[in-house]
């Protein structure tokens, strides 16, 4: 968790995991950024 400190207090953390599904094209593109920016996080020392 001490990497995910831009997620804020976690709320936006559950969102982007388990919020609704995109409604279109742009959003599934944007989920997918952040995802790849949290597994990056996620991966660093």
């Amino acid at each position: 968790s001490t990497h995910l400190h831009h997620h804020g207090d976690g709320q936006a953390l559950h969102a982007l995991l388990f919020g609704p599904p995109p409604g279109d094209d742009a959003a599934l593109i944007a989920l997918a950024d952040q995802l790849d920016a949290l597994e990056r996080e996620v991966r660093r020392p």
